[in-house]
């Protein structure tokens, strides 16, 4: 399956990642999710603002991911159900802002 497309560069992209990692941005199946200053910034080529970091079935296997559109994960029902509580986290710990929640949500961006 096609995987949207980053539109920045792989060291941004791996510091996403690593802002994912270190503030344990992942939902009930262990994926990760990410944003770039506070998900002000496009990140995809299609103008995603959001990036998903699904887990590895082999711990040793190198973690992978791309910028997603909420909507277009509801579809393939790859948001899990603890989806719009992480969103209200990451709002009251500063991850997103208030707006940018409020619009993944919603599923606008």
């Amino acid at each position: 399956m096609f995987k949207n497309r980053w539109c920045v560069l792989p060291d941004i992209e791996y510091d996403i990642f690593s802002f994912s990692d270190e503030n344990s941005l992942y939902d009930a199946k262990q994926n990760y999710w990410g944003v770039l200053e506070q998900g002000q910034t496009v990140i995809g080529e299609k103008g995603e603002r959001l990036s998903k970091f699904p887990c590895t079935t082999n711990p040793q296997d190198a973690w992978h991911g791309y910028p997603v559109f909420c909507v277009d994960e509801r579809k393939r029902n790859a948001l899990p159900s603890d989806f719009d509580k992480l969103v209200e986290r990451w709002i009251i710990d500063g991850i997103i802002t208030k707006e940018i929640g409020r619009k993944i949500q919603k599923e606008k961006i």
